[in-house]
């Protein structure tokens, strides 16, 4: 195809015009507009493809199916929210929810409830592939070959210890840990856990001179401060 309209591109990529749209204007391109509307050429669409990402259906599933599960299968401990998967998915929350349950149905994916430690017991459904399903194993190295790109997100700028984590400092007052005030405080706290969850986001969003700072303490394992401070580093 030499050309293509905005409609015709996002079916191809499996996404929405208005992230084609998007797309459009954060590359600085500059398409013809006819009759028609905003038309792409060859050029333009393989490098929206490059950009946004592609993905073919496999068997029965849609593009927007398999974008779902290569999404799920980038986040093993499995995800909470409709719209974290639609941000790693690059499709609408919408297309996810309609996606999730024909999965479900098809065995691919499996919604648990979990209790989780946020600042108390919090019981909450989670979404994750399920690995064990002979109809996942069957796509799995296709769905794998998928390369997802999303909209870049903004830097968050945290100013408190999220509820997920605080019961990592449950002999401290919640209100009184502020950041960056209290960072060299809350990094020694989450980095000296076996918590993955909390070394993530403390190596994600904690100043790297407090987390060098967390890491220089002792009893920290030489592997798990290894970890955390490449996590750290990969910021600067």
């Amino acid at each position: 195809m030499d050309s293509y309209s905005v409609a015709t591109a996002a079916g191809a990529l499996g996404t929405s015009p208005p992230r084609v749209y998007r797309a459009i204007k954060r590359l600085g391109m500059n398409p013809c507009v006819g009759r028609r509307g905003v038309i792409l050429t060859a050029a333009q669409f393989e490098a929206l493809s490059d950009s946004l990402g592609d993905a073919k259906p496999v068997g029965t599933l849609s593009r927007e199916s398999v974008k779902v599960l290569a999404a799920l299968a980038a986040k093993p401990r499995g995800v909470r929210s409709n719209r974290t998967i639609a941000r790693a998915a690059g499709v609408s929350p919408t297309t996810v929810g309609n996606a999730l349950g024909s999965l479900e149905k098809a065995d691919l994916l499996r919604v648990e409830r979990r209790v989780l430690p946020e600042g108390g017991a919090r019981t909450v459904n989670v979404v994750a592939l399920n690995l064990r399903s002979f109809d996942w194993r069957s796509v799995a190295s296709d769905v794998r070959k998928v390369q997802l790109h999303p909209e870049p997100r903004r830097a968050s700028d945290p100013r408190i210890v999220p509820a997920r984590l605080r019961h990592h400092f449950w002999n401290a007052a919640h209100n009184n840990l502020r950041l960056p005030e209290n960072a060299d405080y809350v990094a020694s706290r989450l980095l000296n856990t076996n918590d993955p969850d909390a070394v993530v986001w403390a190596a994600e969003h904690l100043p790297v001179n407090a987390i060098r700072k967390a890491c220089a303490i002792r009893g920290i394992d030489k592997a798990h401060k290894r970890l955390i401070m490449n996590l750290a580093d990969s910021r600067e």
